[in-house]
C-alpha cells in the first residue's frame, strides 16, 4: 500500500524482493509497525516469518536483542 504511492522506480516491494531472491526462506521483520509488511505477504509463497517489534531510533531492550 505505501508503495503505491512512489513511483515505480523507487518501489520495493515483497514481490520484488521474492523475485530477486527465489530461494529465499526467512524473513525477519524489525520494524516496530505493521503497515509496510502484511505476514501473508510472505507466508502464502512459503516463506517463514517473524515479526519483532523493535522500536526505531533508539537502542533495542535486551529482550528484543534475545529473540
Amino acid at each position: 500500500e505505501t508503495c503505491r504511492r512512489l513511483l515505480p522506480v523507487d518501489q520495493f516491494t515483497p514481490e520484488i524482493l521474492m523475485e530477486s531472491l527465489p530461494n529465499l526462506k526467512y524473513i525477519i521483520d524489525l520494524t516496530g509497525t505493521s503497515r509496510y509488511y502484511r505476514k501473508t505477504d510472505f507466508t502464502l509463497a512459503g516463506i517463514k516469518y517473524i515479526k519483532v517489534e523493535v522500536p526505531g531510533q533508539r537502542v533495542p531492550q535486551r529482550s528484543h536483542i534475545s529473540q
